[in-house]
């Protein structure tokens, strides 16, 4: 398929699991496969996704390529980039 979609792929996963999910979608990436896929952990994504989209309460907040999107706000990781604009508790 030209169009992989992954639901939480590494959720649960030992890190060798983790390790072996990145490549493989890493080789799908090489081979010209378009991958999605969602995750709750931002340093997945950051490692992985070269573009993303961010949804908050079920409407999107943030698209683009992730680098792009980092120096646009000036920071360095996606979870400074997702709590923008959050209070602090």
């Amino acid at each position: 398929p030209a169009v992989v979609i992954l639901d939480e792929p590494m959720s649960g996963l030992d890190p060798m699991g983790r390790r072996d999910v990145r490549r493989l979608m890493e080789h799908l990436r090489t081979q010209g496969k378009t991958v999605m896929f969602s995750s709750h952990v931002l340093s997945d994504v950051e490692e992985v996704a070269d573009r993303i989209c961010v949804l908050r309460q079920g409407q999107k907040v943030l698209e683009g390529r992730v680098d792009e999107l980092l120096a646009d706000a000036k920071v360095e990781r996606l979870e400074d980039l997702f709590f923008l604009g959050e209070e602090a508790p």
